[in-house]
């Protein structure tokens, strides 16, 4: 299992429509296969910056979903950026149980 950390720019008075398509990338990103978990998190300090915290069962399995994306949204995506994107992978060292209540 590894974890994948992507964060995203938005150009100035873009970060609403830069949280709009996230959005839906996300909800493509966590019907791949082995997408273990996918959560979109926007800066409370700057609100056109965002991260993408992804759990994947493999780092091939991260690979492999990036196919979903269509190249037009990857490149329309890309525009509303002012800096280019960074993503590192993560060793999952220690993890606790969700305590939040179930609905």
């Amino acid at each position: 299992m590894i974890a994948r950390l992507n964060q995203f720019h938005a150009l100035p008075s873009r970060g609403e429509d830069l949280r709009h398509r996230m959005t839906s990338i996300v909800s493509s990103i966590a019907e791949s296969d082995g997408c273990l978990s996918v959560t979109l998190l926007r800066s409370q300090d700057d609100p056109d910056q965002f991260v993408i915290y992804e759990v994947w069962e493999s780092v091939a399995h991260h690979e492999g979903a990036a196919q979903v994306i269509p190249p037009d949204m990857i490149a329309s995506t890309v525009a509303m950026l002012a800096t280019a994107p960074t993503g590192q992978y993560l060793s999952i060292e220690a993890t606790q149980p969700d305590r939040r209540p179930a609905d």
